[in-house]
């Protein structure tokens, strides 16, 4: 299984996450998740850096701790979530969606 890096810079705690997301089986699902964050100086998604499972596991393994662990493996049938927030900025959608690693609630095991 390939993985592809989700980041969340989290200012409120003072610490940068990264969420090992599963590429294969989600890679319409993702490229769509990557225009929804492409401007956010928050969340940021690379369909560029694809990495094993081996890999992830091991990063895993190594993580800091901190508010949460500063890697994460997420596998699951990704559903990204719906862009139109009338009235909200693009910032408050995404905080809406994936603050503190809410990004795990849009996968499906």
């Amino acid at each position: 299984m390939r993985f592809v890096p989700f980041t969340e810079e989290n200012d409120w705690e003072g610490e940068t996450w990264t969420f090992w997301l599963q590429l294969d089986g989600n890679e319409d699902e993702l490229v769509q998740l990557h225009e929804l964050t492409h401007e956010s100086e928050t969340y940021h998604l690379s369909l560029n850096d694809i990495e094993s499972e081996e890999t992830v596991d091991r990063m895993v393994r190594r993580a800091k701790v901190g508010y949460m662990y500063s890697d994460n493996k997420i596998v699951g049938k990704f559903l990204c979530p719906d862009s139109t927030g009338v009235g909200l900025t693009q910032e408050e959608l995404l905080n809406g969606h994936f603050y503190k690693g809410g990004i795990r609630d849009h996968f499906r095991e």
